[in-house]
């Protein structure tokens, strides 16, 4: 089945260490393409600000992995048994960068998350909503080469979905969009570690409201 998505490619605290090796490694690396363009116009030079740059990048997610929650591993211990789906609900913080799932008004489990990057003008949108009926195991997205799985649509019928971080393939994590974990980075859709998101998918039915603010 087709399905329109509207992104971009995209407990461990603290977050805010991360936001700033981040971005201190994006001035890190600007400010070397630029006195690359002004000092150096051999081609060997240029292969070396491409080797450093990207060196430079594998350190940054390397550091990054040791402060963001692990993409590979579920948010809590052990995930909840539901007995009763008509007693679960959703709500989602944008604020707090977390799914919390909620029996009766008890939250029995939080999942770290990325919902939509409101600063790139593709926030996720907020209100009232349900789960839709349409999910599946995985989809493709051509325009950047990404794949993400276990999608699950919240609105719009296949537009906002939960689904797992972006990856290459079924096998291989695109590292530098899954350490924004815990921050916002997505166009819209909520993204979740990958054994969280296939635990959404297994067990959150159609039809459970969703709160989003």
């Amino acid at each position: 089945m087709a399905i329109s998505v509207y992104f971009f490619k995209e407990h461990r605290d603290p977050m805010q260490n991360a936001k700033a090796m981040i971005s201190k490694a994006e001035k890190n690396n600007k400010g070397t393409k630029q006195k690359a363009s002004k000092h150096n116009s051999s081609e060997n030079n240029k292969e070396s600000l491409t080797t450093d740059t990207t060196q430079s990048t594998v350190e940054t997610i390397d550091q990054l992995k040791e402060t963001v929650h692990p993409w590979n591993e579920p948010s809590e211990p052990a995930y909840p048994n539901i007995q009763h789906p008509e007693a679960i609900s959703i709500e989602v913080s944008i604020a707090d960068q977390r799914v919390y799932i909620k029996e009766q008004d008890k939250t029995i489990y939080t999942m770290i998350c990325s919902t939509g990057d409101s600063k790139a003008g593709t926030p996720t949108p907020t209100g009232e909503f349900v789960i839709e009926p349409e999910r599946g195991d995985k989809f493709y997205w051509a325009d950047d080469d990404d794949w993400a799985y276990n999608w699950v649509s919240f609105s719009g019928h296949g537009i906002y979905l939960f689904h797992s971080v972006l990856m290459w393939n079924e096998h291989e994590v695109e590292e530098k969009e899954a350490v924004r974990l815990g921050q916002e980075a997505s166009h819209g859709c909520i993204r979740l570690p990958l054994p969280d998101s296939k635990w959404f998918y297994d067990n959150i039915t159609t039809g459970t409201p969703v709160t989003i603010s």
